[in-house]
């Protein structure tokens, strides 16, 4: 029985999420406002979501990841009803993309580093000389 609870209580968090981050975006836009979630993926697919600290549940917080409105809902919702994630805000998911692109810079740099130390020697082929038999 609660399990089917659980699965109901996660049913319902997706359809609310979708509703939020979809129908009423979508509305909103449509009407020439503001897009009310600058931040989230523009093809309604999924939702940036940031983890919540919570030592029962074993989570580090303030980790933004990319969830699909299912996934979204069972971490907001929480396994034993203890949430793991909630919905990113915008300025959390512009500190992601800057950290991303730090992280890639500092990736290049380390590789280009890599790659100038490394020296090709070349030498031409001298024929090997025939031994009179």
């Amino acid at each position: 029985m609660a399990a089917l609870e659980f699965w109901n209580q996660v049913e319902a968090k997706r359809r609310e999420l979708i509703q939020e981050y979809i129908v009423n975006r979508k509305a909103k836009i449509a009407a020439s406002e503001p897009d009310p979630f600058p931040g989230q993926p523009k093809d309604y697919s999924a939702l940036f979501m940031m983890t919540v600290k919570n030592p029962t549940a074993g989570t580090v917080g303030g980790q933004v990841t990319l969830l699909n409105f299912a996934l979204a809902a069972r971490r907001a919702i929480g396994e034993n009803l203890i949430p793991t994630h909630r919905v990113a805000t915008t300025e959390e998911i512009k500190d992601m993309h800057q950290q991303s692109e730090a992280h890639m810079a500092k990736a290049y740099k380390m590789e280009d580093a890599i790659n100038n130390r490394r020296t090709v020697h070349v030498r031409p082929v001298e024929p090997k000389r025939r031994v009179a038999e």
